[in-house]
């Protein structure tokens, strides 16, 4: 990286700190040159922790809004080895950067066309599916989800598709532990998921109450198999991923997942550059519940074409950016797959976060403004979460 690289990624003001600095540092006392040795050693991490995207300079309207989440964004990598930004405007990806390691061990840099883990981003994908399914008239969702799978067990008599669909059905989340063993099994279809979890008594009286659900999510996915008549990860792919040339989209275990993976970690060592990778696991059985993976500008060009009408049509997009409401009338804050979140200036946000070992990844979506954002990071640490909302704050008001 050249000297002139390197001082972009720092705001104006700061620069010409520097150089006043400079202008007066001409005796070398002692205090002096310690501050320009700490001045360089900040540069060089600059330089170092942006190569892996190739240091792209932004330029045009959102100069300063990229040139601020550079800084946040590196500032981050004390606690992640590796972060991968993408940020679309209209038809355009205005921001699309990698910072820190895709594999510290072999000194692999991260670049945008890396793969991360979605985790429950993958539910926003699932969420398509259903409002395409509705669009067809195959799926009715006030329809009861026995119309579908006539042999569930009775407690599932009054669950209806919205209601899976906005976690008020009252199908449990993964208890104490779970999460890890069925992490261990791999799944080829998504009936092979169910048994973990069909037979257990709902939470609530379906409409009632609210408990986020990622097995909520893994039947929907099955009623969108019987429905299609075709298995969950070719709808999506036929359907969804093709028609946009999306590649990097994928199945966790398939072998679209293997095209440009990153390493994940449980614990990162930044003064030490480098960490304890996460135990492996297998995210094959949690399907559009958590089990995708893909870099962060596809899934930014995938909400792009569907905020576009590229992929439904325009009712049907209303209505997947719709709150659902719970059988009291009051709003769920949920939609297709996408929390939602009511902003200062009265419009609506859709959110989602994807956690779990090895990972973290924020998708944002302003439909209004047609901005998306996504981020993802190859650890679990929560402020990736905050650094997003900054980026979302930095670049909202100029959209």
């Amino acid at each position: 990286m050249t000297k002139s690289a390197t001082y972009q990624t720092i705001r104006r003001p700061t620069i010409k700190l520097i150089r006043n600095f400079m202008k007066t540092a001409r005796k070398p006392t002692l205090p002096r040159l310690f501050l320009l040795t700490m001045l360089f050693f900040a540069l060089q991490y600059i330089s170092f922790n942006t190569q892996g995207a190739g240091n792209p300079a932004p330029s045009g309207k959102y100069y300063h809004e990229i040139q601020d989440g550079r800084i946040r964004l590196t500032g981050l990598l004390t606690n992640f080895p590796g972060i991968s930004i993408a940020v679309g405007i209209g038809d355009d990806i205005v921001w699309k950067e990698a910072f820190g390691w895709a594999d510290a061990k072999n000194k692999i840099y991260a670049t945008p066309e890396h793969q991360f883990r979605y985790y429950s981003l993958s539910k926003s994908i699932a969420g398509m599916a259903a409002a395409k399914l509705m669009e067809e008239g195959k799926l009715d969702l006030d329809t009861t989800i026995a119309t579908y799978l006539t042999e569930l067990p009775e407690h599932y008599c009054d669950v209806t598709v919205g209601q899976l669909l906005s976690h008020t059905a009252g199908v449990r989340h993964y208890n104490k532990g779970e999460w890890q063993k069925i992490s261990k099994y791999h799944c080829n279809t998504v009936a092979e998921a169910l048994p973990e979890f069909i037979n257990d008594p709902l939470e609530f009286e379906p409409g009632t109450g609210y408990t986020y659900t990622s097995y909520g999510y893994v039947l929907l996915c099955h009623i969108i198999e019987i429905v299609s008549g075709i298995p969950y990860e070719a709808y999506i792919q036929q359907h969804f991923l093709d028609p946009l040339g999306l590649e990097h989209i994928a199945l966790d275990q398939s072998p679209g997942a293997t095209i440009n993976p990153v390493k994940f970690y449980q614990y990162w060592n930044i003064h030490h550059n480098r960490g304890t990778e996460a135990p492996a696991v297998n995210n094959s059985c949690k399907f559009g519940g958590g089990g995708y993976v893909g870099t962060a500008e596809d899934l930014v060009h995938l909400h792009q074409a569907l905020l576009q009408g590229r992929l439904l049509k325009p009712a049907t997009v209303e209505r997947y950016f719709t709150s659902f409401t719970k059988s009291d009338s009051t709003s769920a804050h949920y939609a297709f797959g996408l929390g939602v979140k009511t902003m200062e200036d009265g419009a609506q946000v859709f959110t989602h976060t994807g956690t779990a070992l090895g990972g973290y990844g924020v998708l944002i979506v302003d439909p209004k403004r047609e901005l998306v954002i996504v981020m993802l990071g190859n650890r679990y640490d929560e402020l990736l979460l905050e650094a997003a909302k900054d980026v979302l704050a930095a670049f909202r008001p100029n959209v």
